[in-house]
């Protein structure tokens, strides 16, 4: 299970992430967004999503459609988003789990950032690692004027 999160403007974007029959992960509805200091929903959409897993779907007809979490945001571009937002990976499977902030990369995305990365044992609880996740979340410094 991989799952990503944006953290803006004091809003938390909680998209749904699918997985492509070839193994891509691209970020769908349904979203959650809610406050950022709202550490109870925060856990409870980290829980719900971890429970449901990757849906499957189909590989997407147009490779260049713009991420739905842009009208969430309320912004017209990736490029505009990037700035000022964190970005939270997630990702569970049968060799451990990890929790990580990623940075913003020179080429218009977000590359992890090998200073802010956590891995667990395979059988450590889910609910360490969701709480662990939700830390790093909240926890960390703004990202200049977008957050």
């Amino acid at each position: 299970m991989m799952q990503i999160v944006y953290r803006r403007n004091g809003k938390i974007f909680v998209p749904t992430i699918g997985r492509t029959e070839v193994g891509s992960f691209k970020i769908i509805e349904p979203m959650d967004v809610f406050e950022a200091s709202d550490r109870v929903r925060l856990a409870e959409v980290l829980r719900k999503r971890l429970d449901e897993d990757n849906p499957l779907i189909p590989m997407p007809k147009d490779r260049n459609a713009k991420p739905a979490v842009l009208t969430y945001a309320g912004v017209k571009s990736w490029t505009e988003f990037i700035n000022g937002t964190l970005c939270f990976h997630l990702d569970t499977h049968e060799s451990g789990s990890s929790v990580e902030h990623w940075r913003q990369s020179g080429d218009g995305g977000f590359e992890p950032d090998p200073t802010c990365l956590q891995h667990f044992q395979p059988g450590t609880p889910a609910n360490i690692v969701l709480q662990r996740f939700a830390e790093l979340i909240i926890g960390m410094p703004p990202a200049g004027d977008g957050v």
